[in-house]
């Protein structure tokens, strides 16, 4: 007599589900890798032998983050916003791990600047998914949910970097290192996690589908 299998349960998500899943983890690591900095500044600043001045220049360097968002939100009018997003935070994975592993003080400066211009891929593509995708029925909360990945991500931040450096004795570079993996799952969340996009034409300042829809 044959076994009957039973049927296993699969979670299945709807697109703005994942639009908002994935938009709350860009955040967290965004926010966590931001974070991680704060309790291993005076190992940087011992590793390096730097003065106060010159660990200073570590935060000014995320103006880069500032800079870039208008630049990326103006590319993805024309193109592809997963995609933009995906390759932004490969890039700043990328960058993430190279803070860990750089020998100078000038190399570790120009890799959290490079961070900060693969994470001003996120701002502008990112909400754009959201406001093409989301209905007034779930934008409220699903705007609520996705901006609580700034707090996780703090919070994430400072409990890895002081575990691993503080209180387990780690070198400083140990938290760059663990967090670059997961940013880059993001990545990839974005770019074969959610839909291929539909081409949009603009009309009047409204951007209409290409099969007629606005």
């Amino acid at each position: 007599m044959a076994m009957i299998q039973p049927k296993r349960a699969r979670l299945h998500l709807s697109l703005a589900q994942k639009i908002i899943l994935i938009n709350f983890l860009g955040w967290v690591f965004i926010y966590a890798d931001r974070t991680i900095l704060n309790p291993v500044m005076p190992e940087i600043q011992r590793s390096f032998g730097l003065n106060h001045a010159e660990l200073g220049l570590i935060s000014s360097v995320f103006l880069t983050y500032t800079v870039s968002q208008s630049p990326f939100s103006r590319l993805a009018d024309d193109h592809s916003k997963k995609a933009i997003v995906a390759l932004g935070f490969v890039f700043f994975a990328v960058m993430t791990f190279l803070s860990g592993i750089v020998p100078t003080f000038i190399l570790f400066l120009l890799a959290r600047a490079l961070v900060g211009l693969g994470q001003g891929s996120f701002y502008g593509p990112a909400y754009g998914l959201i406001n093409e995708n989301l209905s007034d029925r779930h934008a409220t909360l699903g705007m609520a949910i996705i901006n609580s990945g700034q707090g996780v991500g703090q919070i994430l931040g400072t409990l890895l970097a002081s575990t691993l450096v503080i209180q387990n004795q780690d070198h400083w570079s140990t938290p760059f290192l663990v967090i670059a993996l997961p940013t880059v799952m993001v990545g990839f969340l974005y770019l074969y996690g959610l839909p291929k996009e539909s081409r949009s034409i603009r009309y009047g300042g409204k951007s209409v589908n290409a099969c007629g829809g606005q």
